[in-house]
């Protein structure tokens, strides 16, 4: 048998069962009539089946009136006495006499808390009427037995009595009435709260349980069924008296007030939830519109409940809900006879809670007799309605995520395509326009770059240029020297990234990449010489030298160009520096010169060789830049030899910047002697010849050119 078959049959069951509770409410329950023969053997007795009754309208009998007409009392039709909405007072009348074991007490329960005022009247010994009164509005520990139901205490039935009960409610009359033997009581009690435990239980899982599914999916389906179960459970919590303990202070009269209003907060909740859950909106479009009416009229009648007459609040607060179920069902069967298969899991759940409420509703405008399903079938057809449903709302969750994976499976073929060529696109984009760029840019994607993007960055520029490249080019011709250039930048750029940087340019046979630290950059510079040197092939096949320059300060990073034609860049004093410090490497054949701003990062670093190399003044700057030379690339014993001798090329160069050329020329030559070649300390003689040739009159140390 298919799902939905067995969903039918299902609910064609409930269907059945509830006709038949229906039949069997609405038929009469023939009296058992005489006392209630009490026995200490039995723990409890319905009263209602021994009970007749008598209306006084207007409240205007008085207990010798009722003693009067006692001929007039009509036998009570079923379990309990059910009188409907009515501001009348109620005269109960009923006999019990002991039975065959007597050493017993007994207690007589009114098992509700929507009374408003008990009185009950036993005869005396000496045959005059007592009375014992319980109100509503009498605290919970101050009664004659602290319960929320209404509780009077009896004693030890003696002798057969005849007993008369005058109720008065403030909403529908309904007298669940019960002898309990005094000793069974706390037992049975407490199985019945536990009872109504589970059930609160239940729900507060169900709404736990539907508000993470919410969190999860964002379907306000199962928001609305959150609230509509927190409000069921707040009504239940009224109409069992169980809220007076959860308002500490409160009687139970004035609770029961807020009754009505929130069994039509509830059905509100529920009409939200099932057009959310049925798609009714998009399914059935009137049906919406009607829904949307009746919540209105919901909103209206709850406000006005605060002024109407207690009567027409507690029909408005019973009749409501049954339009509200009636338009509900209406719209499911509809869904179901199209084939919505979640609509049969709606009916299925729901059936059970629908058939509570009608029972209840009913016996609470006395249309049919009450008995234990009327009283107790709302609290059980709830509990199953939040199981049942629990399976209806994940079969939808399993349609709705069938229904979306199909969409997304025909969306797949088509995003499939675009998101290769996309990333293809986004992979090509990157190659031209660095990540580590967009980074500094602030930008996610280079989509967002547009024209005139500038930020402002404290960043070190690294040069690099081949020795002798336009007689290599010329020698290999053009295609050998691209697959030169491709094999030689294919080599450095993951060196450059391994310390942090990114490559900005390739100018022909130049690099020049950024880096966000000096240290860094230093670092990368050495590496670079190594790898060169590591890669024989590369550097034997083409007897290649490179020169690095490397200067650390502010620079603007930024796009240049038209709108139509964008290129990003980086300019600044400091890059105009780092290239002209790459430069000098040509000049004191050096391999690697830093900036005094970078070789700060590195001073006082072990590892990290230096040796002061020159001052010289870029154009339109007035402060010289000391210039640093990294050792660390040099073979071994002439790195030694320029270390040990260190003081001597030292003590030129000081003497060189004082204007004391004649001292300065016999240190460098005696340097020279020492370690026997140094392209720097050449330079420096050259200039000193010149120097003592021509004596400067101003001299501040730095050379003005060869």
């Amino acid at each position: 048998m298919s799902v939905p078959a067995l969903v039918r049959n299902l609910l064609r069951g409930v269907l059945f069962a509830a006709g038949v509770f229906v039949a069997v409410g609405c038929a009469p329950l023939h009296p058992e009539q005489g006392p209630v023969r009490l026995d200490a053997g039995r723990a409890y007795y319905r009263v209602g089946p021994h009970m007749s009754y008598l209306l006084d309208p207007g409240r205007q009998f008085s207990f010798e009136d009722a003693l009067a007409r006692r001929d007039s009392f009509q036998p009570v039709r079923g379990y309990y006495p059910t009188f409907g909405i009515t501001t009348d007072a109620v005269w109960l009348r009923f006999e019990v006499e002991p039975g065959e074991f007597k050493q017993s007490s007994w207690l007589l329960e009114l098992a509700t808390p929507l009374l408003e005022e008990m009185r009950l009247y036993r005869r005396s010994p000496d045959g005059a009427y007592a009375v014992q009164t319980l109100a509503a509005r009498t605290p919970i520990p101050e009664r004659f037995y602290p319960h929320h139901y209404f509780i009077f205490p009896l004693g030890e039935i003696e002798r057969s009595e005849v007993m008369y009960l005058r109720v008065v409610s403030h909403s529908t009359l309904h007298v669940p009435t019960f002898f309990w033997n005094s000793r069974a009581f706390p037992m049975l009690d407490m199985l019945r709260t536990f009872g109504y435990g589970v059930f609160y239980g239940l729900m507060l899982v169900m709404a736990l349980y539907n508000f993470f599914l919410y969190i999860s999916i964002r379907d306000r389906a199962y928001l609305y069924y959150v609230f509509y179960i927190l409000t069921v459970s707040e009504f239940f919590a009224l109409i069992s008296g169980h809220a007076a303990y959860l308002v500490p202070g409160a009687y139970l009269g004035k609770l029961a007030m807020f009754g009505p209003p929130l069994s039509l907060v509830a059905a509100s909740f529920a009409l939200l939830f099932s057009r959310s859950f049925l798609l009714i909106r998009t399914q059935q479009a009137p049906a919406s519109r009607l829904i949307d009416g009746i919540l209105v009229i919901n909103s209206i009648a709850i406000v006005a409940m605060f002024w109407l007459d207690s009567r027409l609040v507690v029909a408005l607060g019973n009749l409501l809900p049954l339009l509200s179920i009636a338009v509900l069902l209406g719209c499911a069967i509809r869904l179901a006879q199209r084939g919505y298969r979640p609509a049969y899991y709606f009916l299925l759940a729901w059936s059970t809670l629908i058939l509570g409420v009608v029972l209840f509703v009913l016996q609470n405008l006395a249309v049919i007799a009450s008995g234990f399903i009327t009283q107790y079938g709302l609290f059980i057809g709830a509990g199953l309605e939040a199981v049942l449903l629990s399976f209806a709302l994940g079969y939808r969750i399993n349609l709705l995520q069938k229904t979306e994976a199909e969409s997304r499976r025909l969306l797949l073929a088509e995003q499939a395509t675009a998101l290769a060529r996309e990333r293809g696109m986004t992979d090509s984009f990157a190659r031209f326009v660095p990540g580590e760029f967009l980074h500094f840019l602030g930008k996610d994607s280079v989509l967002e770059i547009s024209h005139g993007d500038v930020v402002r960055k404290d960043m070190a520029v690294l040069f690099t240029d081949i020795r002798g490249f336009t007689g290599l080019s010329e020698r290999l011709g053009p295609e050998a020297t691209f697959s030169f250039l491709n094999e030689f930048h294919g080599l450095l750029e993951p060196v450059i990234k391994q310390h942090g940087g990114f490559i900005d340019k390739f100018i022909g046979d130049a690099i020049m990449a950024l880096f966000p630290d000096a240290d860094r950059s230093v670092r990368a510079a050495i590496q670079m010489q190594y790898a060169l040197r590591d890669e024989s092939s590369l550097r034997t096949r083409y007897d290649l030298r490179i020169g690095v320059g490397v200067h650390f300060g502010a620079v603007m990073l930024g796009t240049v160009g038209s709108p139509g034609r964008l290129e990003t860049t980086v300019i600044g004093d400091t890059v105009n520096v780092a290239s002209r410090i790459e430069g000098v490497n040509k000049s004191y054949g050096t391999e690697i010169v830093i900036s005094d701003a970078a070789y700060k990062s590195v001073q006082g670093d072990a590892s990290i060789i230096c040796r002061e190399l020159d001052a010289i003044r870029v154009r339109g700057k007035t402060r010289p830049i000391v210039l640093f030379e990294l050792l660390n690339t040099l073979a071994n014993d002439t790195r030694e030899l320029r270390l040990r001798y260190l003081d001597e090329y030292m003590r030129g160069m000081l003497a060189y910047r004082a204007g004391e050329f004649g001292v300065a020329r016999q240190a460098f030559e005696s340097y020279l002697r020492s370690v026997g070649t140094d392209e720097a300390a050449a330079v420096y003689l050259r200039r000193l010849e010149r120097l003592l040739a021509a004596p400067p009159t101003n001299w501040d140390g730095i050379w003005g050119g060869e």
